[in-house]
């Protein structure tokens, strides 16, 4: 099964070639008598190529984003996971014993609380267990933002997080389990935040390389016309594309980047991708930047998923033939 052939999307020269989702008897198939999975490269390629069926992301993901320790028993995973619970508790507790009194006198964390209350109930809200004011889902995902701002003191909540945090609710269906999810998404996405923003610009200059490389027509138009910062781009990149696909099928192009298969810059290829192949509307209209920030604003919720998948893939596979 981790083999066969899907449905073909055809980017530019390259196929990619997109497989059955992963469901739980092959996904069990793997498992050792120990509950150990013996092939993680294969779970990833086929997370990949095929994504994870719904009612398996809550343990696949746990595996794509690092939760789980390669080798790991079913019973040391259990063990883990009851040590992150006590962890998360631990956590909790410094915000959630601050007296009124102490907050009267802890800018830092009303200011911190204010965003996050005012963020969190314009997130999501289409989702079920987002949908009604006050559920337990707005009040998990405000706890889970909370806890992760004295978990990770230095760098705060800045506006975007919530977009992070809310898919792991939906998927680990578990406060607990949606944090510790959470948190190494953000070990990987940290430098996005950063008030020097150093991270978001390293990125739009590695994806101006990129595009110099895998579309050089449009790579030479955007510099012509003074638009090679690629700043109408900072959107997907900030919170890897959570605002431009619906919500499932946001979670199908997170499994693809969470896999690794492509390495870490897939992100960066995927945008490539989007704009190579839009790339005659851009030039042929002669856009501008604040023209091309309108037009690719415009193409949330309208992008069909397996043909973003493909054309970044396609932009990866060219990007290695040209660079060898």
């Amino acid at each position: 099964m981790g083999d066969e052939e899907g449905v073909l999307v055809e980017s530019e020269s390259v196929p990619f070639a997109l497989q059955t989702p992963i469901e739980r008897e092959e996904f069990e198939s793997w498992l050792d008598s120990d509950g150990r999975v013996r092939d993680l490269d294969l779970l990833r390629r086929r997370a990949y190529f095929g994504g994870v069926a719904p009612g398996l992301r809550r343990e696949c993901w746990k595996w794509l984003l690092g939760c789980y320790p390669a080798g790991s028993t079913a019973a040391e995973r259990r063990a883990l996971l009851e040590g992150k619970r006590g962890e998360y508790l631990q956590l909790q507790g410094q915000w959630a014993s601050i007296s009124a009194e102490q907050e009267a006198r802890f800018a830092k964390f009303r200011d911190r609380k204010h965003r996050i209350d005012k963020d969190v109930v314009r997130t999501d809200r289409q989702q079920p267990i987002f949908a009604e004011e006050g559920s337990d889902g707005l009040q998990a995902l405000r706890r889970v933002l909370l806890t992760y701002t004295f978990f990770n003191f230095d760098l705060s909540y800045c506006q975007g997080m919530s977009d992070l945090a809310a898919p792991m609710l939906v998927v680990m269906e578990d406060e607990v389990e949606a944090f510790w999810g959470f948190q190494r998404l953000m070990d990987k996405m940290e430098r996005n935040f950063q008030k020097d923003q150093i991270g978001m610009h390293t990125q739009l200059q590695r994806l101006d390389e990129l595009c110099r490389v895998c579309e050089p027509d449009l790579h030479d138009y955007l510099t012509k016309a003074d638009c090679s910062n690629f700043f109408f781009c900072f959107r997907w990149l900030l919170i890897l594309y959570k605002r431009e696909f619906w919500f499932g099928d946001v979670l199908r192009v997170w499994e693809a980047m969470l896999s690794g298969v492509r390495g870490p810059e897939m992100h960066l290829f995927l945008a490539v991708g989007i704009l190579g192949r839009n790339k005659h509307a851009i030039m042929g209209q002669k856009m501008g930047f604040d023209d091309i920030l309108k037009f690719v604003n415009g193409l949330a919720s309208s992008m069909d998923w397996r043909q973003v998948l493909g054309d970044g893939d396609a932009a990866y596979v060219r990007y290695r033939q040209m660079s060898i």
